[in-house]
């Protein structure tokens, strides 16, 4: 046979792993964690703006769903967020940098639902957030109703008629207890956060029709600035204890 055209090239490291973290010049990716550790749910998830563009966000999401989604209307956990990292672009984006430690779900859907798309669908959710103005170590409770303009929920605005409410501070490594239920017979949803009041907040568009999306989690949401200059991101470790449901979501356990 014929010697090759092409020689082989040798083999030269690629990566050690010696850093910190996942080098994003290297990888697509960055760290995930989902595990239970010390009688807690642990959740971690690191991500990086696209590196070259001024423009857009990075919508990124690690996630524990509910196995019987349908069925879930109420939601109440303990979360500690115990570290983040959120870094703005440093070009021209203007948008904000954030990461969040969330109760979620899509409720119903405002039209007729295509299955497996989130368009139309209305999202409700509490979150523990910091963003990139945000001081050192500052947490914001927040609360609101979320209008899904497209399949996957990436694109969104504010439900008509409704506002986000702001709950108040807490900081990194202090728990605070996450509520939220969904009232359809009063066209409302409900939140709370520790042992406070309950705050609702009323909607006035239709909530006959299921969302088309099956989503209820608990979840890490990061959204994150795509720049011309390397080094956005947002991180966030967080734990989530002693979940509660509405008792017809609970499923059943067999008798053994």
């Amino acid at each position: 046979g014929g010697l090759s055209a092409y020689a082989l090239e040798p083999f030269v490291l690629y990566d050690g792993f010696t850093a910190l973290t996942i080098d994003d010049a290297k990888w697509l990716e960055a760290e995930t964690v989902r595990q239970v550790k010390t009688g807690k749910l642990l959740l971690a998830h690191r991500t990086y703006g696209v590196i070259g563009s001024d423009t857009g966000q990075i919508f990124d999401n690690a996630t524990l769903d509910f196995i019987d989604q349908s069925a879930v209307t109420a939601i109440r956990a303990t979360v500690i967020v115990n570290k983040v990292d959120v870094a703005e672009c440093l070009g021209t984006n203007p948008a904000v940098t954030r990461t969040r430690a969330r109760l979620k779900g899509d409720f119903f859907n405002t039209g007729t639902a295509t299955v497996g798309s989130a368009v139309n669908d209305v999202l409700a959710s509490i979150a523990v957030e910091h963003r990139s103005s945000d001081a050192q170590g500052v947490l914001t409770v927040k609360a609101g109703l979320t209008l899904c303009q497209n399949s996957d929920c990436t694109t969104s605005i504010t439900l008509p008629g409704t506002q986000t409410i702001d709950l108040g501070s807490v900081s990194v490594g202090a728990p605070v207890i996450l509520w939220m239920r969904w009232d359809p017979a009063n066209n409302r949803f409900q939140f709370r956060r520790d042992t406070g009041l309950w705050v609702t907040i009323p909607y006035t568009v239709s909530d006959a029709g299921a969302p088309g999306r099956l989503n209820k989690s608990l979840n890490i949401s990061n959204v994150v600035d795509n720049c011309s200059v390397p080094g956005t991101v947002a991180f966030m470790e967080a734990t989530f204890d002693n979940v509660f449901v509405n008792s017809s979501a609970v499923p059943l356990i067999p008798v053994q």
